[in-house]
Parts: C-alpha cells; structure tokens; sequence
C-alpha cells in the first residue's frame, strides 16, 4: 500500500516540475512532502518488523 502510494504520487510529481507558478511549486513541495512521509512510514512498517522478528529471536532463545 505505501509503495503504491509513491508510486502514484511521484507520477504526479513529474509533469509539475517543469512549470514555475508559485502554486504549482507550492503543490510540488506539499508532494515531495507527502512522498517523504510516505517513505518514511515504509521505513518505520520495516524497522518494526525487523524488531518483532529480533524479540521473536530472542523469545525463542530463553524458552
């Protein structure tokens, strides 16, 4: 879901740099924000993971 969701909107995010209105920059900066969130919910979805898997890990070493 969250790569879909970069994907859509680094689609969008393309054809908008090639114009200079200010309303079309302040839309590209509110999209590269929004892509930035999107990266970086990925990135705590996979820290998380990563984590369930090493207490997992460890769980399994003291039972």
């Amino acid at each position: 879901m969250y790569l879909f969701t970069i994907f859509l909107v680094s689609m969008y995010r393309a054809p908008i740099t090639r114009r200079n209105s200010m309303t079309d920059l302040r839309l590209n900066s509110s999209l590269n924000s929004l892509v930035l969130d999107a990266q970086n919910a990925v990135n705590v979805h996979k820290k998380l993971k990563d984590f369930k898997v090493s207490m997992a890990i460890k769980m399994e070493r003291f039972s």
